[in-house]
């Protein structure tokens, strides 16, 4: 049992490393950033457990052309419609953006949570 719950927390650790890891390579490309409007805020249903996720809708204007990014999920719990964000976008190409989530120094907790918890993974899968 001990090895089964370690081997669910080891795996956890590597999403969290993965998810560093494509946050990354998002700012490379998105290197611009510009102020977008929470034009949409919307609570989907998620499968059978009646779990409510939260999809916003933000519009944003470069070089005089609208663009929007629909279905984020992961935004600041006090956001709400018509409230404005940042956004990173590639400046090569404007529809290619997302949610600012602030400075390198940031992003990098994510893979240090995700190095704590595949360390503890492992340890609970040697221990137990």
């Amino acid at each position: 049992m001990g090895f089964l719950v370690g081997l669910v927390v080891a795996v956890l650790g590597i999403v969290f490393i993965v998810m560093y890891n494509t946050q990354k390579k998002q700012n490379k490309r998105r290197t611009a950033r510009v102020k977008a409007v929470c034009a949409n805020i919307e609570e989907k249903i998620n499968g059978e457990e009646g779990n409510s996720i939260t999809h916003y809708t933000l519009s944003y204007n470069v070089d005089g052309k609208d663009y929007t990014l629909s279905n984020l999920v992961g935004l600041p719990p006090k956001t709400e419609a018509g409230s404005e964000v940042t956004v990173r976008y590639n400046p090569q190409n404007p529809q290619d953006a997302g949610y600012d989530f602030g400075e390198a120094a940031k992003e990098k907790y994510m893979l240090y949570v995700g190095i704590g918890v595949l360390v503890l993974g492992i340890l609970i899968m040697i221990i137990f």
